[in-house]
């Protein structure tokens, strides 16, 4: 899409999660329904009538909340002849604005370089780091200013899996950097293994710490596949928690010194191309790579040798939008922007991470996602079930749990986490939960049907716009990005990188790249 077409879509986004019914609904959390406190909500009361009605009373009758994922996931429909069940217009015309403001998901793509081994990954990490080093490939090899990118730094690298692949597959110089400790003794323990497996040529078996001197080698040479697979590549792991763009900086020019490079043909002397790259980066630490990224590409040389590297490339994909610092949205301040008068919750940044498009692709899944949702909706049950039971009652902790401020039940204790088979039924739910919290719930443990399928509804439709927010971060940092890119020679543009039916969730890449790149 084009700017203007990011900030007409953006705008779109915003005024919808401003809609009273929207916000109502992102705003109250399951847990906050069942209480004595709750007053239902004006715009609620004609779906909340419908989802709370039972055609036959019978458990075979199909739940409201998978009419309503059904009419999601194929508007065209016929879910079924009987009016009774027809869903309310002003649901189906939240359904539909939320189905159409969503970014696209599906236009992954398409790739020619493929990397066949997945080194003892599961299929999701596998599918994820093979896409993203073919992907990266690709960049390289076709892209007019990339292709004398020898290094690489790989921001929140876990267990190093990408980097392994960018070292090993594309004969980059790879600097892994990671928080924790145990992440990064891990990866180096997988490295090891790996050579020990299949050992690398002995000229290669030095320190992977130590980068290798490339003045021998020409830095605009074709990154043709030849040329990849005769050169070869080192890794460096180090423990740091980028809690900044700056910190990143200063960790990658530190790294950059260690090593005796040549200078580019392009650049100040002695700066050093490089490619950030970032798998599933955690809450803000993806504004920060992008942070650092404009920083350094924006930064003007003081003479010769004063930049030590210059950022040409990013490959960022996002996750865990629960831990994002709340100055790290919205990016753009612009003032034509109408984001600044959204507050992102709690609420909302745990629902960006929901993808109900996958909820129904099999059998399979969709017995995990009726699973879930009876899990959410028991947890709520249970809320009035405890409360009941402790009128009165001094034998019940106050220990606050709540997920945000304006979501705040009555302070009292969660159960905790119970296993699967603690949801097999209701009366199996309620003695687990006794158990754990050492009451006896007694006869307001009922079970009221009529209140689950009201919140099964409550808690798909919440699902349903959880894309929607998602695209909002998506949008925002992509306006951001091209605002900061102006005058640089580079662009960023959203690539839908993962195949979501892997279970690859959170599959946008934030891409940076030279205006003329060919890779899509």
């Amino acid at each position: 899409m084009s700017a203007d077409e990011d900030l007409e879509l953006l705008r779109e986004i915003c005024a919808f999660l401003r809609s009273p019914l929207v916000d109502s609904l992102l705003i109250t959390h399951p847990n906050c329904v069942c209480l004595s406190s709750f007053e239902l909500l004006k715009e609620w009361t004609e779906w909340w009538s419908w989802a709370g009605e039972r055609l036959d009373g019978t458990d075979d009758d199909e739940p409201r909340w998978l009419s309503v994922l059904r009419y999601y996931l194929s508007p065209h429909a016929d879910l079924r002849a009987d009016e009774a069940r027809a869903i309310p217009p002003e649901l189906k015309k939240l359904v539909d604005t939320a189905r159409r403001l969503q970014l696209p998901r599906s236009n992954t793509p398409v790739l020619q370089h493929r990397i066949a081994h997945s080194r003892g990954m599961s299929p999701k990490k596998a599918h994820e780091v093979d896409r993203m080093t073919q992907y990266i490939a690709q960049l390289l090899t076709t892209t007019p200013g990339l292709e004398g990118i020898r290094h690489a730094v790989d921001v929140g690298a876990g267990q190093a899996y990408l980097s392994r692949a960018l070292r090993d597959d594309l004969a980059l110089h790879v600097l892994a950097l990671d928080w924790s400790d145990v992440q990064s003794a891990g990866a180096a323990r997988k490295d090891a293994q790996q050579k020990q497996t299949k050992p690398r040529p002995a000229e290669d078996a030095e320190d992977v710490r130590a980068l290798p001197n490339e003045q021998e080698e020409n830095a605009s040479a074709s990154a043709s596949g030849t040329q990849i697979a005769a050169r070869r590549g080192s890794l460096t792991y180090r423990t740091t928690a980028i809690t900044s763009g700056a910190l990143l900086l200063e960790t990658v020019t530190d790294w950059i010194h260690g090593a005796h490079t040549g200078p580019s043909s392009e650049d100040p002397p002695c700066a050093t191309p490089v490619l950030l790259v970032a798998l599933h980066a955690c809450g803000s630490l993806t504004p920060s790579v992008l942070r650092a990224f404009l920083t350094q590409s924006n930064a003007v040389a003081d003479g010769p040798g004063s930049r030590a590297w210059v950022p040409r490339a990013a490959v960022v994909v996002g996750c865990c939008y629960n831990l994002l610092d709340p100055a790290d949205f919205p990016l753009c301040r612009s003032q034509e922007l109408p984001q600044c008068g959204l507050v992102l919750t709690a609420n909302h940044l745990q629902l960006a991470a929901q993808v109900p498009a996958q909820w129904l692709r099999t059998e399979e899944s969709r017995k995990s996602a009726s699973a879930a949702v009876r899990k959410v909706v028991w947890r709520a049950l249970l809320e009035g079930v405890i409360e009941r039971a402790s009128e009165g009652s001094d034998n019940i902790s106050t220990k606050q749990e709540t997920s945000d401020d304006r979501t705040n039940t009555t302070g009292r204790k969660r159960v905790g986490r119970l296993n699967d088979t603690a949801y097999a039924d209701w009366d199996t739910f309620i003695a687990r939960s006794e158990s754990k919290l050492e009451l006896n719930l007694g006869k307001g443990s009922l079970r009221d049907k009529n209140m689950e399928t009201r919140l099964e509804v409550l808690h798909v439709l919440r699902c349903i716009l959880g894309p929607v927010i998602e695209s909002l971060i998506l949008l925002d940092r992509q306006l951001w990005l091209q605002g900061g890119l102006q005058d640089t020679g580079l662009r960023s543009r959203l690539v839908s990188l993962f195949d979501q039916e892997t279970g690859s969730g959170r599959n946008v890449a934030i891409v940076i790249t030279p205006e003329d790149a060919l890779c899509t």
